[in-house]
């Protein structure tokens, strides 16, 4: 599905995307909540913009109850409880319910964020991967959002 949202009339967004998932019967991984933020700056043309003077806007926070019986909550931070009172049913719903908050024009950010789109089987062209950006050579793997945050602040 591709990003339909509102008007392009206004300047591109920056919007923070994630996921979290569950595990479910057949050891399958589904997604149970999707989040969306927009990231925004108070207008001050004459300095270069801080994470700490961002402000953040809630777009979307939603539950998706999974198809099956959960059998591993893992590091989600999702409870049985949220998941009692999901108002979204599939995958498909979160995926519309996203793409209609965000316009063609908007950035998205995400740690891994492919991976959100693999739950949401979304696409958009203007992505910022956090797990791209802060490779090292030396490393077998890419940096955790927690160590990116620790060496940054």
């Amino acid at each position: 599905i591709q990003c339909h949202g509102p008007s392009v009339e206004r300047g591109p967004r920056l919007m923070s995307l994630d996921c979290e998932t569950v595990v479910v019967a057949g050891n399958t991984r589904c997604l149970a909540r999707v989040t969306l933020v927009q990231v925004t700056w108070p207008d001050r043309p004459d300095s270069i913009p801080s994470p700490a003077s961002a402000q953040h806007k809630l777009i979307l926070d939603e539950f998706v109850r999974p198809p099956s019986a959960v059998l591993d909550y893992g590091i989600s931070g999702v409870t049985p409880g949220d998941l009692q009172g999901a108002t979204l049913t599939c995958s498909t719903a979160a995926c519309r319910r996203v793409a209609s908050c965000i316009a063609a024009t908007d950035y998205l950010v995400g740690h891994g964020i492919h991976h959100d789109f693999n739950y949401l089987s979304l696409h958009h062209k203007r992505v910022i991967d956090t797990a791209c950006l802060f490779r090292y050579a030396r490393l077998r793997r890419s940096l955790s959002l927690g160590d990116i945050y620790t060496r940054l602040f």
